[in-house]
């Protein structure tokens, strides 16, 4: 319905409404005729009252009307601006949430499966290797191979061209990749560092991070 249009029900509603003395006692045409009345002016009849008191209910009708479509009116404005805020909302959380919908955070999930798993089977296949060449008999040992205990003869590790091959402690090595990338394991729960107090003395962005993994590996003789 527009702002400007009455219903009937409206129409009857206002028309029901009486104007009475006190309504038609600020205007000042009737306040004028009935002042010439109280100085004694013989000129003004009864029919010139009715008149203006006729006059001015219709003022007093006119103002109601005018009331209710200011009001009606300003009732439009907040519900538009209302369904305004809300759509302005509604836009801000889609793009917002644009960048981390499933159909673009499941490629990046399998993406960081296969890598983690890539990278976890090549620390175990690594280790598995280390340990095949330790236990080995001991003709058929390369000469840098030493074994750490007789008791345990599994464990050892391997010196080759300058490096030194050791069973690398899966949790351990799996915990700095996780902190790599920005990720702390802390009683048992993963916790994302970045953007917290925590991250300032575990800053994924700090070098040193990745570099304590990759010395793990590096395993220099």
């Amino acid at each position: 319905m527009s702002t400007t249009e009455i219903t009937a029900a409206e129409r009857a509603q206002l028309d029901a409404q009486p104007v009475t003395d006190a309504d038609l006692a600020d205007d000042p045409e009737v306040a004028a005729i009935e002042a010439r009345i109280a100085a004694g002016d013989a000129k003004v009849t009864a029919d010139q009252l009715a008149a203006a008191r006729t006059e001015a209910a219709g003022r007093v009708r006119f103002g109601r009307l005018r009331g209710l479509l200011a009001e009606r009116a300003a009732r439009q404005v907040a519900e538009d601006q209302e369904r305004e805020r809300a759509a302005a909302a509604e836009q801000h959380a889609r793009e917002t949430l644009a960048p981390y919908a499933p159909a673009e955070l499941v490629g990046k999930y399998d993406a960081a499966v296969r890598a983690l798993q890539a990278y976890a089977d090549a620390i175990g296949e690594r280790n598995a290797a280390v340990r095949g060449l330790v236990t080995l008999p001991r003709a058929e040992r390369h000469r840098g191979v030493r074994v750490y205990r007789a008791d345990t003869p599994t464990m050892g590790e391997v010196d080759l061209d300058g490096h030194v091959y050791k069973p690398q402690d899966f949790n351990a090595h799996m915990r700095r990749v996780l902190a790599a990338a920005g990720v702390v394991v802390y009683h048992d729960r993963l916790t994302w560092v970045a953007g917290s107090a925590f991250e300032a003395s575990h800053d994924r962005r700090d070098p040193g991070v990745v570099a304590e993994g990759r010395a793990v590996l590096a395993e220099r003789g």
